[in-house]
């Protein structure tokens, strides 16, 4: 390309870029034309090569994401299966272009696939097994915390994932991000870590439809937003955990890995108060509301449990629970402990006479991975208990005064109608049953 070619196509970019800064209607006219033009239109290889070429359009890319509302359409990006991109990091911008097998030029591949939260970068090298990894390192965009990938009929958001300050360990898998943390002063538990697992802000129906089996009347179903994203335990809390935090168990059913239970609504502020000393915070770790318990039990289902509908074949007798739940149904079915509570119940899904609480993370998680969240042992959380409003509800904190504060998920003891996403129960806060534990969360901003 001649030279003076070059020298009036730097000249033409630094008027876009004056006229663009404007934020005139001629210049939103242009950022309109020009985002699609670049991404759709231009070749992907002009990114990458290192070529005056590549100089210009990225700088030009830059100021449109800089200028716009962080929108991109790389070529190629999926409506509808998957599609394999080379992302690169390049000052000031995130490079995304359409590839097949060979990457030009370093960077990772990424496969993105539609209808998921999080995109799973890929290992380059050939004949890899993919090992979804995060994305530290490759933002800020111009200091945005996200961008968003836009496609005919969706868009994809890449979020820059921070570990907050008190975690001693991060990562992403295919359920999306992940932090860890253990208890430091502890000697017996030091090399135990407590997951927890990223739960996004969004909306969903709380509640269950009228024709759901089991229901009860007090579960209105409406609409409720989260406006922001937190942590939440993969699990209920185990008991090495509490006692690495408050020096004794109270539980009934001993085991480090059982879950903590026996402690009451009143017992559970003490912890949360000495687990956020430990770890150097203030207020950071506390019970979840009854709205973000039952958004993250559900996990994006509407159904009864989060695997789909529920039959209730008898008392105890809810089949489809068996994969996902400890009830009152199986609780007892390879029982391992000599403390154990007398299954005198009838109607169980399987015949056994000796059961209590069992081992977490021994049942499939929900599509969070988040495990445990029916069954196992009752959560407190941390609302009054009191009637849902029918309306449009967001961030709701519960009653503002009551005499019973909210648990759920059910426990090994409980009859299958119990054990669904939208089932609310609730006891007096100072109540400590043995079938009774917490799962903290995290604020966002911890």
């Amino acid at each position: 390309i001649p030279e003076e070619d070059w020298q009036d196509a730097f000249s033409q970019h630094a008027e876009f870029v004056r006229r663009l800064r404007e934020n005139s209607a001629w210049g939103r006219d242009l950022r309109a034309w020009l985002r699609p033009a670049l991404t759709h239109r231009y070749p992907p290889a002009a990114f990458q090569q290192g070529s005056e070429t590549d100089t210009l359009l990225q700088a030009l890319y830059s100021e449109l994401i800089s200028t716009s509302d962080g929108v991109v359409s790389p070529h190629g990006l999926p409506d509808q299966g998957e599609a394999r991109f080379q992302v690169c990091a390049a000052p000031g911008v995130l490079r995304l272009s359409a590839c097949e097998n060979e990457l030009i030029g370093g960077g990772r591949a990424v496969t993105v696939k539609s209808g998921t939260r999080v995109m799973q970068l890929q290992p380059t090298s050939p004949g890899q097994h993919p090992q979804p990894v995060s994305l530290p390192g490759m933002l800020p965009i111009h200091g945005r915390s996200e961008v968003t990938l836009a496609g005919e009929l969706q868009r994809i958001t890449l979020q820059q994932f921070q570990p907050p300050k008190w975690c001693d360990g991060a990562g992403c898998d295919r359920f999306g991000p992940w932090v860890e943390f253990g208890i430091p002063q502890s000697s017996k538990y030091a090399r135990l870590r407590q997951r927890l697992r990223w739960i996004p802000a969004g909306e969903f129906w709380m509640g269950s439809a009228e024709d759901e089996a089991g229901r009860f009347e007090d579960e209105l179903r409406h609409r409720v937003r989260l406006s922001q994203g937190y942590w939440l335990f993969d699990s209920a809390c185990p008991q090495w955990l509490w006692t690495s935090v408050m020096g004794s168990n109270p539980s009934r059913f001993q085991d480090d890995f059982r879950p903590v239970e026996q402690v009451s609504w009143n017992d559970c502020q003490g912890f949360l108060s000495r687990l956020n000393e430990r770890l150097g915070v203030s207020g950071v770790f506390r019970l979840p509301t009854e709205a973000e318990w039952e958004y993250a039990c559900r996990g994006g289902s509407e159904s009864a449990i989060y695997t789909g509908a529920l039959t209730i074949r008898g008392a105890h007798d809810g089949p489809e629970l068996d994969e996902i739940a400890w009830y009152g149904g199986n609780s007892g079915v390879g029982y391992d402990l000599a403390e154990g509570k007398d299954a005198w119940w009838s109607e169980k899904q399987y015949q056994f006479s000796k059961c209590g609480s069992r081992r977490v993370k021994a049942k499939l998680s929900n599509p969070w991975g988040l495990y445990d969240m029916l069954g196992n042992v009752w959560e407190w959380c941390s609302d009054w208990y009191g009637a849902y409003d029918s309306e449009l509800c967001v961030d709701p904190i519960g009653a503002a005064a009551g005499s019973g504060r909210v648990v759920r998920g059910g426990s090994w003891r409980s009859n299958a109608r119990y054990v669904r996403s939208a089932f609310r129960d609730r006891f007096p806060p100072q109540s400590a049953y043995y079938d009774l534990g917490l799962r903290p969360l995290s604020a966002a901003s911890g």
